[in-house]
């Protein structure tokens, strides 16, 4: 044998799956990992399953139900349903949760966004139309309960943390950790309370958890194939049409699905002389392209979606968020705002609107010169203003970071009017993500050094290729994770701003908090290699 074969045979012999003259495949000892069996694990994901929907319940109606309290936004969604609101006339609908909606039919303006009458999409109204069926049969009545809501979605969270650990790999009772960790997360009382609420923000609540249910059964597939890339499909299209701000999942989603090949034929042994022969770049390009075909299908069907939800979204809507980018955010935090209005093309006399929305009795949409500013001033203008003012960013760093440790809504009481709490009480049943947010408030520059050591992390163990892929993938979901967080994040900032900033920035405490489980479980992964 001459010394160059001899050198390669010793190289090939180091890969994975190389069949060495003895016969049996040198497999790393991270891809030999004992994995239980079907039925155990069947068994420990059903029960993990029920386990939660269990203690979802008992946590939302233990000692008298709770929930989240209407700021006036709920009519929105659920009058579509045929429904209204059952509660006291005049009464303040933020102090108490009033869960009964009985039939009744809103005329006109009155249903929908904004009293505009235009239809408000959300993914959210199949969980409340499903309440709704399930409202007389639990003997609560006709129309609508929420307190039925809060079965569904109790429900939904039991049979995706069963489907997490059917999806997860390694030892069962390591999976086992890994669901209650993430179960303590969506019991937790900064997030339970939506889930018997008219909002839009249990249904992004729960995609975000089913993201990470796919993103994780398409990294134990080992490859992209249709099934696993359709539940991811399905999960980014329920995410992203809960509220629209979760539209920044959809480049993140795409890549993803673009992560993995399609399977392929089985390569079959090369002799010494093909081994010589490698395929050019071009040919390595199409063939993964030609693998990627079905992912990229798909992400057309996502971004067709995608224009589809944004074109209907309301009107008047979007007229209130750029509004607000401007009159809410822009003028009174600026130091100068006459200056910000004449940037934009704005007569510098609608500074007097600053700090109103567009309802408001000295609204700029009640000045003559609104007509001249909606030609000029645009949202790209608005988005553009803001990125090239840098000291204006860092103060928007800071009020966003404060906003994401104050998560806590005290103006939203958590309880019925008949449950003998004052006004606005909040409910502590579990107070896990309270705590932790009221200790990063005390040092603030924790969010961001956590979101990079997060990141960082998440890009060395998707980048390693010697790790099994079904640990790849927990680098994946760290980097979709800390994606979602910095897009939310700016998102906010650079529309509404400090309008409702603390309910709108409830996404991000929540991916935060899922990220403290997928943390751990990388650093698992990483030393498990180390030692192997």
């Amino acid at each position: 044998m001459s010394t160059r074969t001899a050198r390669r045979s010793a190289t090939d012999s180091r890969k994975p799956g190389f069949l060495p003259p003895g016969g049996r495949p040198r497999l790393s000892p991270a891809l030999c990992r004992p994995q239980p069996t079907r039925r155990a694990t069947a068994f420990v994901s059903l029960a993990l399953g029920a386990l939660w929907t269990g203690l979802m319940l008992v946590h939302l109606f233990a000692g008298g139900p709770i929930g989240l309290a209407d700021q006036q936004d709920g009519n929105r969604l659920v009058c579509q349903l045929g429904v209204g609101n059952d509660r006291p006339w005049a009464s303040d609908t933020t102090g108490y949760v009033y869960t009964r909606w009985i039939p009744y039919r809103m005329p006109g303006e009155a249903c929908g966004a904004a009293g505009s009458g235009e239809p408000y999409p959300s993914s959210q109204l199949l969980p409340l139309w499903l309440a709704k069926q399930l409202t007389p049969v639990l003997g609560m009545g006709d129309g609508l309960d929420l307190k039925a809501l809060g079965v569904v979605h109790a429900v939904a969270v039991g049979v995706l943390l069963g489907l997490l650990c059917a999806v997860l790999t390694g030892r069962l009772w390591v999976r086992a950790a890994f669901v209650c960790a993430v179960g303590l997360v969506m019991c937790d009382s900064l997030f339970a309370g939506f889930f018997v609420s008219p909002y839009s923000e249990p249904g992004g609540l729960l995609g975000i958890l089913a993201l990470c249910v796919a993103v994780l059964h398409l990294a134990r597939k080992g490859c992209a194939t249709w099934g696993a890339l359709l539940a991811l499909t399905a999960a980014a299209l329920w995410t992203t049409m809960a509220k629209t701000q979760l539209m920044v999942f959809l480049p993140l989603v795409m890549a993803v699905m673009l992560w993995l090949p399609g399977p392929g034929p089985a390569e079959a042994p090369a002799s010494d002389a093909a081994a010589d022969e490698r395929p050019s770049r071009t040919a390595r390009l199409g063939a993964a392209l030609r693998r990627r075909v079905p992912a990229l299908l798909l992400c057309g069907v996502l971004g067709m979606c995608a224009l589809w939800f944004t074109a209907e979204q309301p009107k008047r809507l979007n007229d209130m968020v750029w509004y607000d980018a401007v009159f809410m955010e822009m003028l009174p935090h600026s130091k100068d705002p006459e200056a910000k209005l004449k940037a934009l093309g704005a007569d510098p006399s609608l500074v007097d609107a600053a700090n109103t929305n567009i309802i408001s009795p000295d609204s700029a949409a009640r000045s003559p010169h609104w007509e001249d500013y909606r030609k000029k001033v645009t949202p790209l203008k608005i988005v553009l203003a803001q990125l090239t003012d840098p000291a204006s960013l860092l103060d928007k760093q800071r009020r966003g970071l404060v906003g994401v440790v104050s998560l806590q809504l005290d103006f939203l009481g958590s309880y019925p009017p008949d449950s003998g709490h004052p006004e606005h009480a909040k409910e502590h049943r579990w107070p896990l993500g309270g705590w932790l947010f009221k200790a990063l408030g005390n040092v603030l520059i924790v969010i961001p050094l956590g979101g990079l050591l997060m990141g960082a992390t998440g890009a060395v163990v998707a980048t390693r290729r010697h790790l099994p892929t079904a640990d790849r993938g927990l680098g994946v979901l760290a980097l979709l994770l800390a994606g979602g967080c910095i897009g939310q994040f700016w998102m906010q900032m650079l529309t509404m701003g400090q309008s409702d900033l603390n309910k709108h920035l409830i996404f991000i405490g929540f991916m935060m908090m899922l990220g403290i489980p997928v943390f751990a479980a990388m650093c698992g992964a990483l030393a498990r290699a180390r030692r192997s």
